[in-house]
């Protein structure tokens, strides 16, 4: 489940986020992931939210901030809690 749609300016706007450091993106990105969440299944529930590294055997790395600031985000607009 994507934010976006996979075109050219959602494509720019995910890059920018995850490779050229734009993590106030996150507070644009995650309303949007959250609404579609809701679209998807309204019944839906969390018990947490999690960040995940971008690989399995190196961890998190600091270009991999920008996705604990996204869920962060997500956390404080959905009232799930994070790790």
């Amino acid at each position: 489940m994507s934010p976006l749609g996979y075109d050219q300016v959602g494509a720019e706007i995910i890059k920018n986020f995850k490779y050229n450091g734009r993590s106030d993106i996150a507070k644009s990105l995650a309303p949007m992931l959250w609404n579609r969440i809701k679209e998807y299944d309204k019944d839906l529930s969390f018990d947490i939210i999690i960040p995940a590294p971008s690989s399995k055997t190196k961890g998190f790395k600091l270009r991999d901030e920008h996705m604990k600031t996204f869920c962060e985000e997500l956390s404080r607009i959905s009232g799930v809690p994070t790790k």
